[in-house]
């Protein structure tokens, strides 16, 4: 198809979405007449549809003719996907175009942040002179909802009553209806009274096809589709063995998925029931639709108005003896996605990742409205239009955020060809799968050898995206301290049982809760595996002087720990950066303290005094040692003077006393970039009344005045660093200022003597 987009073209878009994103379908139209008006918009979401629960997917059972229609009609995208296979987190994608590792909300979190929403593509369409409207599930906790639409009623299944009325407890002219009718009745109406002076955009959440999870039975339809699939007897699910189950991980076995697999699916009546139910669900979406393009063509709309249909996740249908959604599998992630657009009625079918935060995207170019800077979707308008071949998506980030005891978190990233995914919880849980040999996804190779540098090279690519894509708003603890030593790799904690400390992130605001993972290697902790100690999430405000909940450490060993929080909203951080920390011998004597920081410092004056020569002033006496980034072709030696006191310019090579003065020779190669000079230790540094340092610190020397000779390449005041020792000293708890400049002076002269 190809179509010119018109300068001030205006048209209608009906977006048509279907909940859950993985799995829907959605279409796009804009009309060619009427070139005076910007489109209507209509935005359709379906609650658990997946990709294939239509017919134009190739389900040969399913009767969805309106939905099959639109696909006919429209851009179908084969291969669309969410970013985040649950409804609450998917929904916040949508409506504000950003991955949940940005925006972080999810179930039980507080309400969505609303320097996200004001980017919402409700509040912009609305803004660029839209009518907007919302009837249905909205999903999000934002109590300004109602101001982003000039028509909003949100509402869900009744979760108070434990049987039919889930679905029936909305009226329509004094007759309790399905909501299903209800949700359609109400788009009716906004098309039918919205002001013909300016264009309109609807958006309608649909809560069918989803089970009533608190009902015995899960799937309540309306009489209109009662008829289908009479008589039928429903082909079981694919990879239903037993082996598919247990290979899967214990979490997810023990998990919801598995909860709700037997709630509909692990009898033969119970899986004929509950798929027949979730099918004829999705064909009162789909008799809704019927009537809403029969209502824009009686208004005359039906040539101007764009529609999109979309899933808000996908589903399981007992696949692999699970239910639900929220896994990275392609049962969860892919969703149905069609945009039908009537201003150019050829058909094409689609096969690049199109995204749920795609979507506002779509919407607000389709409206004129620039897209905003923060958001990471595309516009999908350049394919429908024609106008684009590709949308240059080569890899998209998946993940499940939500920290649940019955549902294991998890993330990944997925490519026209590869998926790789893993469990938050414990990352040494991976799976990798060759889609294009391996659509099924049943052949984890993960620990097959021979893929090793594909999921090194994935695992790298997934890690870099949750770098990208890590909100500025969520912070990680830092100062982390045990028995308040701030560098216990340092010292020896002589306690077995020690207490933890961290700073809470000013982003959090306060705390509400924490887990502490100890670990046995490095490795471990950076798998999240906490093999000494595993908190568990912890509703506490405490963060000082956690004593160690596991069994009592050992001596003279080396381990590793981090934490991670739950702030004011409930949004989880991310944990903080590992720290080692190193026991005793458990002898009754305190553990020792760890007394000092250092300080890189740079140089407050930089000169060149002479062929080879440099002076270097760091501005103030510290305790240190000097570094030297340095390149050279030759093997060759540096002559390296460090001093207290200056004569007649030049550091003073006897200057009396107790003050200092050093020379040391440094030999520098072309293997080698980065030196630490290696001060030679004398009586000074060594006798009873001498502090004792660990020896990883090596020796210190105070300085102030740095020449360096006999240099023969360029050399630069980036090139040195007075590497600096300091007891701990906390530089914001104390200030002073006043207009005598001399008082000031002597202010910062005391400060630093202490410090120094």
């Amino acid at each position: 198809m190809t179509k010119c987009r018109i300068p001030g073209q205006m048209m209608s878009l009906l977006f048509l979405s279907s909940l859950p994103f993985f799995g829907s379908q959605a279409v796009l139209a804009l009309p060619v007449q009427e070139t005076g008006k910007k489109p209507n918009i209509i935005f359709i979401l379906t609650d658990d549809q997946r990709w294939d629960a239509l017919g134009y997917a190739g389900n040969p059972i399913i009767q969805t003719p309106e939905m099959d229609r639109l696909a006919r009609q429209g851009t179908y995208f084969s291969h669309a996907m969410v970013s985040t296979p649950i409804c609450s987190a998917s929904r916040a994608s949508i409506l504000t175009g950003l991955y949940e590792r940005t925006h972080r909300y999810t179930f039980q979190t507080g309400p969505i942040r609303g320097t996200y929403m004001e980017d919402s593509y409700p509040r912009l369409i609305k803004t660029a002179g839209y009518y907007t409207g919302f009837f249905g599930k909205f999903g999000v906790n934002y109590g300004q909802a109602r101001s982003l639409f000039d028509e909003f009623e949100s509402y869900d299944r009744n979760g108070s009553y434990p049987d039919r009325r889930g679905y029936y407890y909305k009226k329509l002219d004094g007759e309790t209806v399905h909501l299903t009718r209800y949700t359609g009745q109400k788009a009716l109406d906004f098309i039918a009274q919205a002001p013909r002076d300016k264009p309109f955009c609807l958006s309608l959440s649909f809560s069918a096809p989803h089970a009533h999870d608190n009902a015995k039975d899960q799937y309540f339809w309306q009489e209109t589709t009662d008829h289908l699939y009479q008589g039928m007897t429903m082909p079981g699910p694919d990879l239903a063995e037993d082996a598919y189950f247990n290979e899967l991980p214990a979490p997810v076995r023990q998990g919801f998925n598995r909860t709700r697999w037997l709630w509909r699916y692990d009898t033969p009546e119970k899986y004929q029931d509950s798929v027949k139910g979730y099918y004829r669900m999705i064909g009162g979406i789909d008799l809704e639709i019927g009537k809403i393009r029969n209502q824009l063509k009686k208004q005359g709309l039906d040539r101007n108005t764009v529609i999109i249909l979309m899933g808000d996740n996908g589903y399981f249908l007992g696949e692999r003896q699970l239910a639900g959604k929220w896994l990275m599998y392609d049962n969860s992630v892919r969703v149905p996605l069609i945009v039908y657009d009537p201003r150019g009625p050829q058909h094409q079918d689609v096969t690049d990742m199109a995204l749920n935060i795609d979507v506002p995207c779509t919407i607000l170019d389709l409206a004129g409205v620039a897209r905003p800077e923060a958001y990471h979707g595309k516009s999908l308008l350049p394919l429908v239009s024609g106008q684009q071949a590709s949308l240059s998506r080569d890899t998209a980030l998946i993940e499940h955020l939500w920290e649940f005891e019955n549902i294991p978190p998890s993330e990944g990233i997925r490519t026209a060809r590869w998926k790789y995914f893993r469990y938050v919880n414990d990352k040494s849980q991976e799976a990798l799968y060759n889609l294009a040999a391996d659509p099924r996804e049943t052949r984890n190779l993960a620990r097959t050898p021979q893929y090793r540098d594909t999921l090194m090279a994935l695992r790298a690519q997934c890690d870099a995206l949750i770098q990208q894509y890590t909100g500025s708003d969520t912070g990680a603890p830092s100062g982390m301290m045990v028995e308040f030593i701030r560098e216990p790799d340092q010292a020896a904690i002589a306690d077995a049982l020690p207490e933890y400390s961290w700073i809470v992130p000013e982003q959090a605001v306060t705390q509400k809760g924490y887990q502490i993972l100890v670990s046995s290697s490095l490795e471990k902790s950076q798998l999240n595996l906490g093999d000494v100690w595993d908190s568990q999430p912890v509703r506490s405000s405490q963060s000082v002087n956690v004593s160690h909940g596991g069994d009592a450490l050992q001596p003279h060993t080396t381990y590793y720990w981090k934490v991670r929080l739950w702030d004011q909203d409930n949004r989880l951080s991310d944990y903080a950066a590992v720290q080692a920390f190193k026991t005793g011998g458990f002898d009754g004597t305190v553990s020792t303290k760890n007394r000092f920081q250092i300080e890189r410092i740079a140089p407050a004056v930089f000169k060149k005094t002479g062929p080879g020569s440099y002076f270097v002033d760091f501005g103030k006496d510290a305790f240190g040692t000097l570094e030297l980034t340095y390149t050279t072709n030759v093997q060759e030696t540096l002559i390296v003077r460090l001093g207290e006191k200056l004569k007649e310019g030049n550091i003073d090579r006897n200057p009396g006393g107790t003050i200092r003065y050093q020379q040391v020779n440094l030999d520098v190669s072309p293997q080698q970039k980065h030196y630490v000079l290696q001060l030679p230790a004398d009586k000074r540094n060594t006798n009873a009344a001498a502090v004792p340092l660990p020896e990883s610190l090596g020796v210190v020397t105070p300085f102030r005045y740095v020449e360096i000779d006999h240099v023969t390449q360029a050399l630069g005041p980036e090139s040195v660093k007075q590497k600096a020792l300091f007891h701990y000293f906390e530089e914001d708890q104390s200030e002073f200022s006043s207009s005598d400049e001399i008082l000031n002076q002597v202010w910062d002269l005391c400060k630093y003597s202490m410090k120094a």
